[in-house]
C-alpha cells in the first residue's frame, strides 16, 4: 500500500468528519460516516452521467442542490454500488470501506431512538410514540423542516399542516433546515429516505422509507418511529435517499 494511499485513508476514519468526492460532507455516528444530507441531485446526475444515460440540460442546468427525488430503491443502491467502486479507485476510501443505504434501526437511532423492539420495520413501527426530531411539539415550530404546509396547498388541497409556512412549495435544497444535534439535515421532511430493509418478510415487494417528505401532513406520519411501507419500484417525486460510509464492505 502507498505512503499516499495510508495518508488519504486514514482521513476516512469513522471518527472524523469527512467530505467526498462529490462535495457532501459526512459526520461520524456510532461506527459510520453518515451524509450530513440528503443525496443532492448533482450528485445523483453525475452517476447517471457515467452511467451514459443522456440528461436533458434544463434538467441539468436547474436544482442541483435539491434533492435527487422520483429515485426507486434499486437505483438508490445502484448509486451507492457505483460511488464505492470509483472512490476506491481514486484510493479516496479504504478497499473495505463501502457506501449503502442506513438500514432501518440505524436510521432510528439517527432520529434518537434507542431500543426499538421487533424483528422487522413492521414490527417496530410507531414502537416509540409521536416524537419527533426537533421535539414532541405538534404542530411543527417554525423552522422544523420542509413539510406539508401552506406554500403546497396547490398540490396537496388541504391536507397541509394548518399554520405551517416551510416557504417551498415541494422540495427545498438540502440543508435548508435546522440540523439534528447528530449534525444530520432533513431527518424529517423534504424527501423520504430509503433504508436497507425490506418492511417485513421482503415477499410482498415493499420496501422501507422513512422520515416523512414534502407532501406529508399528518402527525403519526412524521413520527420519527413512522416507517412507510412502499413498493421497492416507486419512483414518486417525494422518494429520495442519503447514504452511509461503512468500514467492512468486501473488496472487488
Amino acid at each position: 500500500m502507498s505512503s499516499s494511499f495510508s495518508a488519504r485513508a486514514r482521513s476516512r476514519s469513522s471518527c472524523e468528519r469527512w467530505t467526498n468526492s462529490q462535495g457532501i460532507e459526512l459526520v461520524p455516528f456510532e461506527n459510520l460516516l453518515v451524509a450530513t444530507t440528503e443525496t443532492p441531485s448533482r450528485a445523483y446526475l453525475e452517476y447517471l452521467t457515467d452511467q451514459g444515460v443522456v440528461l436533458d440540460p434544463a434538467t441539468v442546468a436547474s436544482g442541483l442542490n435539491y434533492p435527487a427525488a422520483g429515485v426507486g430503491y434499486a437505483e438508490a443502491v445502484a448509486f451507492c454500488e457505483w460511488l464505492t467502486k470509483r472512490e476506491r479507485s481514486l484510493n479516496l476510501i479504504r478497499p473495505w470501506q463501502r457506501y449503502r443505504l442506513p438500514s432501518d434501526l440505524e436510521w432510528s437511532r439517527f432520529a434518537g431512538l434507542k431500543g426499538e423492539m421487533g424483528d422487522t420495520p413492521a414490527d417496530r413501527n410507531r414502537s416509540a410514540g409521536g416524537g419527533f426530531p426537533w421535539g414532541t411539539a405538534w404542530p411543527p415550530p417554525v423552522g422544523a423542516g420542509n413539510l406539508a404546509d401552506a406554500s403546497a396547498t396547490g398540490f396537496l388541497g388541504g391536507n397541509i399542516i394548518a399554520g405551517y409556512t416551510d416557504g417551498f412549495e415541494t422540495t427545498s435544497p438540502v440543508g435548508s433546515f435546522a440540523a439534528t444535534g447528530a449534525g444530520l439535515f432533513d431527518l424529517c421532511g423534504n424527501v423520504w429516505e430509503w433504508v436497507e430493509d425490506p418492511y417485513s418478510d421482503g415477499l410482498d415487494g415493499l420496501q422501507d422509507v422513512r422520515g416523512g417528505g414534502w407532501n406529508s401532513s399528518e402527525r403519526e406520519v412524521l413520527a420519527s418511529a413512522y416507517r412507510n411501507p412502499v413498493p421497492a419500484t416507486a419512483q414518486e417525486g417525494f422518494y429520495g435517499f442519503r447514504y452511509v460510509l461503512e468500514d467492512g464492505g468486501s473488496p472487488d
